[in-house]
């Protein structure tokens, strides 16, 4: 009996302008991390943003090794350029490799595929290694799909994703997101249900100081993200009657302490009128919704307002904690940052939970 073919993965990688912004280095070690992996049905599409500075020349190089494919043509940012890549794509599965940034175990695919074919699961996730500009690095732990309604819980960098499923979620929002369409694609791939699975591996190395990186964009992206998708989802619920039983089940009962979640609860039947209240301000925000996308500063304390009068929401923001108030003056959500985790605590005293952002390089 013929064995069967292990299924193709497709690995993309943008880029553009290598040699001007100094990645020539960089990006030979990602191509190589690829094409070294112990898992053999790989292609590598790059897809180039119209170099002019001769980075054309250094894809045909691997092209002709037959390391890659490439497409060069302008576009009108990273992640346009990602779902051209995915569009292009003919693998089962699909993950994203930045021009930067390297896998520095051969076992990467094999174990992702491993994990995808034996759950069943739509996308797998992974640890990964951070490395500064000043060359030291350290490992960071994926903080697990529970905390997704508060931040981004894994790097999209160790991601491996169903290509029909990220058909179905028509890839990345390019049109409203210039620094945090991954969050926003994950936040989505879960509320409709995509089951992920944990790979506990370290294999990627991801550059800091890259796109990836720009902290502050990212954030408000991520806020914005967070808020509009989780708001439709609990208004939906809510004009349904299934807001205690759907949403704090599926999306809020892995991520807080049981008392924590039966506050939670309690809240919910009480004051529905709130989430009604905050799902109206998520869809009548767009002049903050227009300040992110054209990428205005972030401000340290934002005030959100109900058609722009009633003050619904107060963000305060600290060296070390962000502080969230309903009607911009009763306690809801206190976020503390320290050098090696996050934590989170309702009504600014119940711990819901800590994640640590450190963990043993394998």
């Amino acid at each position: 009996m013929p064995t069967k073919e292990p299924p193709l993965v497709t690995v993309i990688t943008v880029c553009q302008n290598l040699y001007t912004n100094n990645r020539i280095d960089s990006f030979r070690q990602c191509v190589h991390s690829v094409h070294d992996q112990d898992y053999h049905r790989i292609e590598h599409l790059v897809i180039d943003g119209a170099s002019a500075d001769g980075t054309a020349t250094l894809l045909e190089e691997y092209a002709q090794l037959g390391w890659i494919r490439f497409l060069s043509e302008r576009d009108s940012g990273i992640y346009d350029a990602m779902n051209k890549g995915l569009r292009m794509a003919q693998g089962k599965y699909i993950a994203y490799l930045n021009s930067d940034d390297f896998w520095h175990r051969k076992e990467a695919v094999s174990a992702s595929v491993e994990a995808l074919e034996r759950s069943g699961a739509t996308f797998s996730y992974a640890p990964r290694t951070l490395i500064n500009e000043d060359g030291s690095f350290y490992c960071t732990e994926a903080a697990g799909l529970g905390v997704f309604p508060c931040l981004m819980p894994f790097c999209h960098q160790t991601m491996f994703t169903r290509r029909d499923a990220l058909l179905r979620a028509n890839g990345f929002d390019d049109a409203h997101y210039r620094s945090a369409a991954d969050y926003d694609l994950v936040l989505r791939l879960l509320l409709a249900g995509e089951p992920g699975v944990y790979v506990p591996l370290n294999f990627t190395s991801f550059r800091m100081g890259g796109f990836s990186a720009a902290d502050s964009l990212s954030r408000q992206e991520c806020e914005r993200s967070r808020l509009t998708l989780l708001g439709e989802k609990a208004a939906g619920l809510l004009r349904q009657g299934q807001m205690d039983d759907d949403l704090m089940q599926r999306i809020m009962g892995r991520v807080h302490q049981q008392t924590a979640l039966d506050i939670l609860r309690c809240f919910v039947r009480c004051s529905p009128g709130v989430y009604q209240l905050a799902y109206g301000l998520i869809r009548n925000y767009p002049s903050r919704q227009k300040q992110v996308v054209s990428g205005g500063a972030p401000k340290q304390n934002s005030i959100y307002r109900l058609f722009n009068i009633l003050p619904v929401l107060r963000r305060k923001q600290r060296p070390s904690r962000v502080d969230w108030f309903l009607f911009a003056c009763l306690p809801v959500l206190r976020v503390r940052r320290f050098c090696n985790s996050t934590r989170l605590y309702l009504l600014f005293v119940i711990p819901l939970v800590t994640i640590r952002q450190y963990c043993r390089c394998q």
